[in-house]
């Protein structure tokens, strides 16, 4: 048995064995006992296995043995292994070794005990507003984590996102992650990812920045809210052609308990335009977190600025609101002096409006408001 770094050399063994899956109680390594199948793909089978050494549940990916002398297969499955054991971070799904024992070249991971993403929104729909920006959060940390490593993942979708048992989003998947950036198109002339969530540069120019991960994000963040994604259409061509000609709807125009200001961050990652889009997570994260507090801000002046509590009360609330947008340090200069002076709009308006309070008078025989508050 070998652990380590993968290479092509070490793998190159004779004819691989015809069994493809792996029984319950099957050791492998002398370690890891095998308690059940998690899934499979072409070229892989994921399975729940248990660490008598740790003693602790694991998942283990293997390559299935029919695959292992495509060495196209062999490449990016070892590519996967190494991308993933370089990012160590709690919304990224933990890689831990990789074995090489016979005909078996599989590796161990963090076993995340919750459903996917996808699984959620299959089940619900959709998200609360609060759910939506606390899921964004944890994809952007994780996503930032594997930025900071030149990771680009490629294929950012719910079904790769997961809930571990702690109860935190991973990510996870490497199957065609890359370091650094890259073309995209295979050896077939194919472009690798899932249609909704490839950025419309990668249909254009076969190229994929960190940028387009960021549109990956706000495609899912725009299914949070609407419950699909922003160019579904018919055919996967329309829906390609839609996001490559078309800007991208409002969550608003379906989802009007939507803030204003998450809509807008939303449709900054859904920008066609690579140079116009939230270029990368340190930038969302800042604008997630001004989006919130300006929208918890509108809603507390709003409350605080009733008829009935007088201009005092309303004054006193803008000033305190003003005072947490300068302290959570969340937005930019020209966003609080734009905060400012919808706030002062707001109270001038207030000022004016007569309150149903108002004593009545009679003018000219009729009952009326007063609206200079004397008796």
């Amino acid at each position: 048995m070998e652990v380590g770094h993968p290479s092509i050399e070490s793998c190159a063994w004779g004819a691989p064995s015809h069994v493809d899956f792996l029984a319950p109680g099957v050791v492998i390594a002398g370690r890891y006992k095998v308690r059940s199948s998690l899934g499979s793909g072409g070229s892989a089978a994921v399975y729940l296995v248990w660490d008598t050494l740790c003693e602790c549940q694991r998942a283990l990916k293997m390559l299935a043995p029919s695959s292992i002398t495509d060495k196209r297969k062999l490449t990016r499955f070892m590519r996967e292994i190494a991308l993933a054991q370089r990012v160590v971070h709690p919304h990224v799904l933990t890689c831990y070794e990789w074995l090489l024992e016979g005909e078996m070249f599989c590796y161990t991971m963090e076993y995340a005990s919750g459903k996917t993403l996808a699984d959620h929104l299959a089940q619900k729909g959709t998200f609360s507003i609060a759910q939506v920006e606390d899921y964004l959060s944890q994809i952007c940390a994780g996503l930032g984590a594997l930025h900071r490593e030149g990771i680009i993942h490629r294929d950012l979708k719910p079904s790769n996102l997961i809930f571990g048992a702690d109860g935190l989003l991973k990510i996870t998947d490497f199957g065609i992650a890359r370091y650094g950036s890259s073309a995209v198109v295979t050896s077939s002339g194919g472009i690798v990812g899932s249609i909704d969530y490839i950025a419309p540069e990668t249909w254009l120019h076969s190229a994929y920045e960190k940028s387009a991960d960021m549109y990956a994000v706000g495609v899912i963040a725009f299914e949070m809210l609407t419950g699909h994604a922003p160019h579904q259409r018919l055919s996967a061509m329309d829906s390609i052609q839609a996001k490559v000609q078309a800007a991208s709807p409002s969550p608003r125009d379906e989802r009007r308990d939507c803030p204003r200001q998450l809509a807008a961050v939303v449709l900054r990652l859904l920008e066609r335009s690579p140079t116009k889009r939230i270029q990368d997570t340190g930038e969302l994260s800042a604008a997630l977190k001004g989006a919130k507090t300006l929208t918890s801000v509108r809603k507390e002046v709003s409350q605080r600025s009733m008829p009935h509590r007088g201009p005092g009360g309303g004054v006193a609330a803008a000033m305190q609101a003003v005072g947490r947008l300068f302290s959570a340090g969340a937005l930019s200069l020209h966003l609080i002096v734009a905060c400012l002076l919808l706030i002062t709009l707001f109270l001038i308006g207030q000022a004016y409006q007569v309150p149903d309070t108002a004593p009545l008078k009679y003018i000219n025989g009729d009952v009326q408001r007063s609206t200079d508050f004397t008796p």
